[in-house]
């Protein structure tokens, strides 16, 4: 009878180390699996940053397109703008070139 009992009480003690084994593994795996799915640093979290970058390189583009045009036409009006300035000062200020003969006729007096 002493036998049976310290014989069960073997077996007992070690089904129950064959048992902690596989538990205390299946914990580990699934606090890992928590912090993968769910956890601060997770994959959906993964996801949505990844999402807000494609998002601000997609506008980024836009603006740096935007910024290109407008650098193109500022380039332009610095080609033109002596064209521009030159024409201003014809018309109001009365600019004359060196090479040119200006001719004055006055109105006739009414």
């Amino acid at each position: 009878m002493i036998c049976s009992d310290l014989l069960n009480a073997m077996t007992s003690t070690m089904f129950l180390k064959k048992i902690q084994l596989p538990i205390i593994l299946s914990c580990i795996l699934l606090s890992l699996q928590y912090q993968l799915w769910w956890g601060p640093h997770s994959i959906s979290e993964f996801l949505r940053i990844q999402a807000l970058i494609t998002h601000q390189n997609i506008q980024n583009q836009k603006i740096s397109q935007k910024n290109n045009e407008l650098l193109e036409k500022a380039i332009q009006f610095k080609k033109n703008a002596f064209e521009t300035v030159e024409q201003y000062a014809r018309e109001d200020l009365g600019m004359i070139r060196s090479d040119e003969q200006f001719y004055w006729m006055p109105k006739a007096a009414l």
